[in-house]
């Protein structure tokens, strides 16, 4: 991926890397990472809950939690639509260290060459910098 390719990029982190780029906006602006949480979340048949909570969605909080930041940029936290297929939503915090460690106990996708980088340079192009940084 290039960075010019912002749709690409954005689909990219909304949709099934969500957890990556919640961890570099995190890094970037020293704070926790927000997981939004399905606790009734069906196997990919339909039939059956599965036995643990799934990840729907990945974010940060900025400007004293007013405010969502994802790949999508910034939005109020109220007026945020959490549009996401979700049967019992949970939120829950965590530190930059417990995400990693979540990460690799969760076995979800790790970053691939480069792409630590990449999400860094399409925060600092698309976005500048994170409002609790300005």
């Amino acid at each position: 991926m290039k960075l010019s390719d912002k749709e690409n990029l954005i689909n990219t982190y909304m949709h099934g890397k969500c957890h990556l780029f919640a961890l570099v906006a995190a890094e970037l602006n020293s704070s926790n990472i927000h997981v939004l949480w399905d606790t009734e979340a069906y196997s990919g048949d339909g039939l059956d809950i599965i036995d643990e909570d799934c990840l729907v969605h990945a974010f940060i909080k900025v400007n004293d939690g007013a405010c969502v930041f994802d790949a999508m940029g910034y939005k109020d936290f109220d007026d945020y639509n959490f549009n996401f297929p979700c049967n019992s939503p949970e939120f829950s915090e965590f530190t930059i260290e417990q995400f990693e460690d979540l990460i690799i106990s969760k076995g979800w996708g790790g970053f691939v060459d480069g792409e630590r980088a990449l999400i860094r340079s399409f925060i600092n192009f698309e976005y500048f910098t994170i409002p609790d940084r300005l």
